[in-house]
């Protein structure tokens, strides 16, 4: 529960610092003194958002702090990040600068604002002014139809497999709607262009070579006539080379004989007749194997026009045919790879489409074993505020569109008359009713909640007489098991208060400040006469105000010991 709560530099209040206790209590005061700015300042804790205008004016800054007794659920979540505190106390400040930033701390330790959110949300619920307008949201109506029904769990699983899905089937969407194209169709065509390329059987190598055999064919008989015209010449004619060199080398050895110097051109004239020797030799070696079959030249462009229709149709060189052969494959290979990731999610997503439906069936049966009973509770609570023969209805419809709190569509509808239809609760005419009926729900719905401290900020709007007691009544019964805080204008809900704070605004030349004071004895019965009778106090009105906090608090305790 909420144990302290100091407040710096909010608003009009430049610095308040209050003990709070268990059980009812309640903060009164005229209309403009402050007292709402309380229940925002707790709001701040709870880490709703921020705005530098609720800084006093003037001030650089603002802060709220507030003690926690935890909970053993509240201890758990706090371990759970690392910010357990000793003495099972939580320390949660908030600051905010004129700069538009904020900081929070838990326990002394930096916190995020959504830790704030999670931790709130387990250590005070707030029933604010506009509740009744909350109350006709579907999405409301349903979270309060499953915390009565303790289907909180199977709602928090279906919204998860909610989720899962329709993550999944955004990624599948986005993948399908990237490619944009015949999946099937690519891939044929890239088998069918990879085979025509694999069936070539061409490498890289070929190519120089096939150029260089079809030279060779081509221009065959220039070659043999050459090669035979230089047989010849080197040795077949009578004046053939080899011949004019033997007969050369045979005068120079000669005239060597009588000059030495002459010796070195016989050695070059015996090499280079054993060169002409190798040359002949050589070239009728190379005339013997020569291929000079007709057929293997169109053998050869055969080969050549076959690469180059390919080369064509990809629109490369004949030399880019095996690098386009290995692109072809890595395209193929991105679609198959795509391919299975797409069926890899089209299974995850049926999976998941399953394992959703199967939480929302589930959530759909607790909802519809509760609803009635939920209805019955809230009509029973109608009848005490003025309403005897309210009747409540729970309607649930399935709906065949999937959302994330489930298949189900819930109205809440209500007949204040015997002999009338229910009608949805939007559809009440009379607003004092909404607000009885709306106060009913949420005494019902703050009942169901384990959540140890309960706010209601002026939610008895609309709400007098008889039946302003008795929802006085119904909170300070709530207050039994936890604490209550309330901000009211009814001195009936007032007088039923165990703790009762007083607000008021002082307005001087140049600043205006709140004050917050516990009300006892004679000061408390001095305030539920304001709240009675207005700025003139008459004995009469005193002595109704004090009747009123005797006979309110005493019947309250008659009627728990049952006298």
């Amino acid at each position: 529960m909420l144990t302290h709560l100091y407040i710096e530099n909010l608003a009009v209040i430049e610095q308040l610092d209050l003990d709070l206790d268990p059980g009812f209590t309640v903060f009164t005061g005229e209309t403009g003194a402050g007292k709402s700015i309380v229940i925002d300042a707790i709001g701040l804790i709870l880490g709703e958002r921020t705005d530098p205008s609720l800084i006093r004016a003037g001030r650089p800054r603002a802060s709220v702090t507030a003690v926690f007794d935890l909970s053993a659920q509240a201890r758990a979540l706090l371990a759970a990040r690392n910010l357990e505190a000793s003495d099972h106390e939580c320390t949660i400040t908030r600051q905010l600068s004129a700069d538009g930033r904020t900081r929070a701390f838990i326990n002394g330790i930096a916190a995020p604002a959504r830790t704030l959110q999670e931790i709130g949300e387990i250590l005070i619920d707030i029933h604010g002014q506009q509740a009744h307008q909350s109350l006709l949201r579907r999405e409301i109506q349903l979270a309060i139809l499953d915390g009565f029904s303790g289907a909180t769990a199977a709602s928090s699983e279906t919204a998860r497999a909610f989720r899962e899905w329709k993550q999944v089937s955004g990624e599948l969407l986005r993948l399908d709607q990237a490619q944009g194209y015949d999946r099937a169709a690519e891939s044929a065509l890239l088998d069918y262009q990879i085979h025509e390329i694999e069936m070539l059987g061409f490498t890289a190598q070929e190519l120089p070579e096939l150029e260089r055999e079809h030279t060779r064919l081509a221009n065959l008989s220039q070659i043999v006539a050459g090669c035979r015209y230089a047989l010849l010449a080197l040795r077949e004619d009578n004046d053939n080379a080899h011949a004019l060199i033997s007969r050369s080398e045979r005068e120079i050895r000669a005239a060597a004989a009588l000059d030495e110097r002459l010796e070195a051109v016989v050695d070059l004239l015996v090499t280079a007749a054993i060169h002409i020797e190798e040359a002949g030799t050589t070239l009728n070696r190379y005339l013997g194997a020569l291929d000079q079959d007709p057929g293997r030249l169109q053998h050869v462009e055969a080969r050549i026009a076959a690469l180059a229709e390919v080369a064509r149709k990809h629109r490369i060189p004949i030399a880019q045919l095996p690098a386009q052969l290995a692109e072809l494959r890595a395209r193929l290979a991105v679609i198959q790879g795509s391919e299975a990731r797409l069926n890899e999610l089209k299974e995850a997503q049926n999976t998941l489409r399953t394992a959703y439906q199967c939480a929302a069936a589930g959530l759909r049966e607790l909802r519809t074993q509760y609803a009635p009973r939920l209805a019955q509770r809230i009509a029973a609570t109608m009848r005490t505020l003025g309403m005897p023969r309210g009747e409540f209805v729970v309607r649930l419809d399935a709906l065949e569109d999937a959302a994330a709190n489930g298949q189900d569509r819930i109205e809440f509808q209500v007949t204040t008359n015997p002999g009338q239809p229910p009608r949805p609760l939007e559809k009440v005419a009379s607003g004092g009713e909404l607000s009885r009926i709306s106060l009913a729900i949420q005494v019902l719905d703050a009942t169901s909640k384990g959540i140890p401290t309960l706010i209601f900020d002026e939610v008895d709007a609309g709400i007098g007489g008889a039946v302003a007691e008795i929802v006085g009544r119904h909170l300070r019964q709530l207050a039994q098991h936890r604490q209550v805080l309330c901000v009211t204008h009814l001195p009936q809900v007032a007088s039923l208060g165990h703790h009762h704070y007083s607000i008021k605004k002082h307005s001087g030349q140049e600043t205006t400040t709140v004050v917050v004071g516990k009300l006892q004895g004679q000061r408390r019965i001095q305030e539920l006469a304001r709240m009675l009778g207005g700025i003139n106090i008459s004995e009469q009105t005193l002595r109704h105000a004090e009747e009123m906090l005797t006979h309110g608090t005493l019947g309250v305790e008659q009627a728990r010991s049952g006298a």
